[in-house]
């Protein structure tokens, strides 16, 4: 019941490119670092993207960091223009072209070290968005959301060995502030934006004469519901991919999402992280010159 669209590709003078810098700067047990980047993303203006970083060592294992940075987000090539949709029924609706996301962070992290293998993080963070690009997996459709903004607790542990590698990341999210936001939800909570966040996963060399290694995740993301119930339900997924060198130039690699296949009912609302579509499968070639 959906009508499709045809597209141009950017004439030559509208090209994507960017720009990138760090710095860095010791100062005993302090250290500074600067960095930033330009981009050009076709028809959208440039703009430049500063990162801002402090770190302090308390002790030789422990270490407090601060940090500011933002960040953009691109559009699909298909959503970069004005668009009509035609629904069964003769209603049409017409999707205007989506602006850049864009969201500025502050964040401030304790980083534990034991040795070399282990590495507990904490993190507090608060975050600006706006033009956060909404999608309704349902109608197809995407809209640019009004500025809010989002807090939150992070902590990690990683553990890396000679070869093998684990973490497991828990994140907290709270919406701290926000307009109301046609076709989705008043008050605190914005769609697509969960309460909490789990995460984990390992890899491991295999047993082979040439390097190859044997990668897991999972996450399992909270309920986006606002207080009328509607919303989207809490759903997990499990990845699985297979990296093979057999040269050091050249590589290749197998991944599969959301390897158990299973699929979520939307319950209102929408969010372009849930696998809709089930089980996705994808290889990828690397090669160095």
């Amino acid at each position: 019941g959906l009508r499709a669209f045809s597209y141009a590709f950017p004439d030559d003078d509208d090209l994507l490119y960017a720009f990138f810098f760090s710095t860095a700067k010791t100062f005993g047990k302090a250290s500074l670092h600067f960095g930033g980047r330009y981009e050009r993303y076709e028809d959208y203006p440039g703009r430049f993207i500063p990162r801002l970083g402090f770190s302090y060592k308390l002790s030789p294992n422990l270490s407090f960091v601060l940090s500011y940075t933002e960040g953009v987000n691109i559009p699909s090539f298909y959503h970069q223009e004005d668009r009509t949709i035609n629904f069964p029924g003769g209603f049409r609706y017409s999707f205007r072209k989506l602006s850049l996301e864009k969201e500025k962070t502050l964040q401030a992290s304790l980083v534990y070290a034991l040795g070399t293998g282990i590495f507990l993080r904490n993190t507090l963070f608060y975050q600006v968005q706006k033009e956060r690009i909404w999608h309704d997996p349902q109608v197809r459709a995407e809209i640019n959301l009004p500025k809010f903004s989002v807090s939150g607790f992070e902590s990690e542990l990683k553990l890396r060995l000679r070869e093998h590698l684990a973490f497991l990341n828990l994140t907290l999210f709270k919406v701290e502030k926000d307009k109301p936001i046609p076709f989705i939800y008043d008050g605190k909570y914005v769609a697509g934006i969960p309460r909490l966040m789990l995460k984990g996963g390992f890899s491991f060399r295999l047993p082979l004469p040439y390097e190859a290694y044997l990668s897991s995740s999972f996450k399992v993301i909270g309920n986006t519901k606002a207080k009328d119930g509607e919303g989207v339900p809490p759903y997990s997924v499990v990845d699985l991919y297979l990296l093979f060198k057999p040269k050091p130039y050249f590589d290749f690699g197998f991944r599969v999402e959301n390897l158990f296949d299973k699929h979520y009912q939307r319950a209102g609302g929408g969010s372009i992280g849930v696998p809709w579509e089930g089980r996705r499968a994808s290889f990828d070639l690397n090669f160095r010159f």
